[in-house]
């Protein structure tokens, strides 16, 4: 190279030669520490790199970077863990366990709102029997404690306070109920004024014969004791409600003890027996919501593993499997206005009348348009192939459910 620099030169017979070449390598000098930065910042963000070699591959298309690193990772050889992700079986069941909850939550919201509970009546009533007969029994037995017209006063008080607080439970109940529950309820409310003014006539009519007044002392809290008494069975039977029924016996022994106590002890039974004897049981619903049946009935096991079963995809849906819930929580023959429908189902009028229009194309629910008082009413039901479908869907469920406890049982421990 050197010589033939220095030929170049003496033929050109001038000094221009080499200023020219060491323009040149400070030029490539340049592109080279350019390269080295690049380089420098792709390796390390700008870090030092203590050991590099560059390589020129075919025709200069691909630049390497090779670090002091005495091994080249080529991939990550670190052995992953087991797949710890649920598996679609798993996943069903959890959904179907979900499903059955949402199931029992409409339920026993349908049971609160619609069929209230009795417990505020009966406890208003019991704690009118207590305090009102207590208070006679200590004017009567006890020296004057009390004066007998005002604790006759406090329980007449006490008496009409529960009336109307069972007349305002009683207008909600069956609210917004349409069918042969709703009037069985209303029949069933007359009943208990017209029973009691039928006893208190009774009664009076007795007091015309003159009877001692020891005898009309036993005669009418036990009167009227003993017509709720009755009142209770019937309700109880009526409705299949062993808490009612329980209420109704016990109510009977109460008025027949407090006969045989004689008066003024009988003031005491009626007040401890009578207002702090058995309640209903909390939470269980009292009219048509007694009688649903269980969201998943007893399923039969194949000893042969069977395919999962099928659900149907109208009513799987969560909208509307709260409307069909909701629904078949009524009784045989019942319609649902569509307001009070859509306060229970918590959505709005457009998403309801969607999925009534599904429910209603796949013939579960019937709607029928009608006017009550001169005002437009639809009212909502539930047809004997929907109530058929949800009843078949439950026993999916519970089938599915059943099969996924066998499994769990037959694992290895």
């Amino acid at each position: 190279m050197e010589r033939l620099t220095s030929m170049v030169a003496a033929m050109a017979g001038g000094d221009h030669v080499p200023v020219a070449l060491a323009r040149r390598r400070r030029a490539l000098s340049q592109r080279a520490k350019q390269r080295q930065r690049r380089w420098h910042a792709a390796s390390g963000s700008g870090n030092r790199v203590t050991s590099w070699r560059v390589r020129r591959r075919i025709r200069g298309a691909r630049w390497e970077l090779q670090t002091g690193l005495t091994h080249k990772v080529l991939w990550d050889t670190v052995t992953p863990a087991p797949d710890s992700s649920p598996s679609n079986a798993d996943i069903e069941v959890q959904r179907s366990r979900d499903v059955l909850g949402v199931i029992e939550d409409q339920q026993r919201k349908v049971a609160g709102e619609v069929f209230p509970e009795p417990t505020a009546i009966f406890a208003m009533w019991g704690s009118a029997y207590l305090v009102g007969f207590g208070a006679i029994w200590l004017s009567w037995g006890h020296g004057g404690t009390f004066s007998a017209w005002g604790a006759a006063a406090l329980l007449g008080l006490l008496g009409v306070v529960a009336t109307v607080v069972s007349v305002v439970r009683l207008t909600r109940f069956g609210q917004g109920v349409n069918g042969p529950s709703r009037r069985t309820a209303i029949t069933f409310t007359w009943c208990w004024p017209v029973a009691m003014a039928g006893v208190a006539a009774f009664d009076l009519g007795l007091e015309q014969h003159g009877p001692a007044s020891g005898t009309v002392a036993l005669l009418w809290p036990a009167s009227f004791l003993l017509v709720a008494a009755v009142l209770f069975l019937a309700a109880g039977t009526l409705w299949d409600d062993t808490g009612q029924l329980a209420l109704g016996i016990w109510s009977l022994a109460v008025a027949a003890a407090s006969t045989f106590a004689g008066s003024p002890a009988n003031f005491a039974v009626l007040a401890f027996a009578g207002g702090g004897g058995p309640r209903d049981r909390p939470g269980r619903p009292v009219g048509p919501s007694a009688v649903v049946s269980d969201p998943a009935p007893a399923p039969v096991v194949s000893p042969e593993p069977a395919a999962m079963p099928a659900l149907d995809p109208v009513i799987h849906a969560q909208p509307r499997l709260r409307v069909v819930v909701t629904l078949a929580s009524l009784a045989g023959g019942d319609r649902l206005t569509f307001p009070r429908l859509q306060e229970l189902v918590e959505m709005t009028a457009g998403n309801l009348s969607t999925h009534l229009r599904r429910l209603e194309d796949a013939g579960y629910v019937s709607l029928t348009k009608t006017y009550r008082r001169r005002t437009p009413v639809t009212y909502v039901a539930l047809t004997r192939s929907g109530r058929r479908a949800f009843e078949d869907y439950t026993a999916a469920l519970g089938r599915l459910l059943d099969r996924s406890d066998n499994d769990d049982r037959k694992e290895p421990t």
